[in-house]
């Protein structure tokens, strides 16, 4: 709707044009014809124009149907709705992503949900980028445990392939990231890296995910920090900052292991003001 005024003006200028010229018409009758023949060109012209955003309200229509469909768990009359908006051109990417996601739904086909997820990556869509990363990590992540060891290596370098593309910020190099990367692609991209043994990288991209506001790479960090990894040494203050900085994003785990017998006079400035904070907020 927000096209009509424009619209409204455009056909109005033209009428306006059309008196002025009906004006003329007792001294240059030929005048008339051309300009009624060009008034009738542009009025076609609007009218055409018009239809075409009364078929994009349709399709914005259907895609918030869809959406309200999907969050009310209603996923059949979603992926309807869905599909009649991606018919007008509006979201096709978003249409591929919830059809990938619907057949990777139990009961599963993984092998539908694929071909759904590709076509959405065709597209340059983030999320089914990200979700085709993610199946061929848990594709390969079952071959592995199979040992099945060729094509789980070649499945994780595919999945690596693709996480990398939305999981990078900035959008250069043929990335879809955006401005802060996927973070779900960062922690899959993450998982890959650690299970590989390349304990750095991984650590890398857990702390883009945790900065992204994810607290599952919060206590991964927080974990890896504690123990130590291949090439990571334990760092026990870095480790309770992310533990920390889970709890202040509400996570039940890290609120818990809070260790409050600790005087809070011997504890880093840092760590002090997270407590303090948490006291403010009536936690403890």
């Amino acid at each position: 709707m927000g096209h009509m005024p424009s619209l409204r003006l455009a056909f109005c200028g033209a009428a306006s044009a059309a008196v002025l010229f009906m004006k003329i018409a007792t001294t240059d009758a030929k005048l008339i014809h051309l300009q009624w023949d060009s008034f009738g060109r542009e009025f076609e012209a609007g009218s055409k124009k018009r239809v075409f955003n009364d078929s994009k309200d349709i399709a914005r229509s259907d895609f918030q149907e869809a959406v309200e469909a999907w969050n009310m768990q209603l996923l059949h009359k979603a992926v309807l709705a869905y599909k009649r908006s991606a018919q007008r051109g509006h979201q096709v990417g978003e249409y591929c992503y919830r059809r990938g996601l619907y057949y990777a739904l139990p009961p599963s086909d993984f092998a539908k949900a694929m071909v759904w997820y590709k076509r959405g990556a065709r597209l340059l869509h983030q999320a089914s980028t990200t979700a085709l990363g993610k199946l061929h990590f848990d594709m390969a992540y079952n071959q592995q445990r199979n040992d099945e060891q060729a094509a789980a290596d070649y499945g994780f370098e595919k999945a690596k392939q693709l996480l990398f593309r939305t999981a990078a910020a900035g959008g250069g190099g043929g990335t879809i990231g955006g401005f802060t990367g996927d973070s779900l692609a960062q922690w899959f991209l993450a998982e890959i890296y650690f299970n590989a043994g390349a304990s750095r990288k991984a650590v890398r991209w857990w702390k883009r995910c945790a900065e992204n506001g994810d607290t599952d790479a919060m206590m991964r960090l927080a974990q890896v920090f504690s123990e130590g990894a291949i090439g990571i040494p334990k760092e026990f203050e870095r480790a309770r900052h992310w533990q920390l900085a889970a709890a202040g994003h509400g996570y039940k785990a890290a609120v818990d292991a809070i260790d409050w017998s600790v005087d809070m006079d011997t504890r880093p400035v840092a760590e002090r003001r997270w407590l303090e904070d948490f006291q403010n907020r009536g936690w403890f």
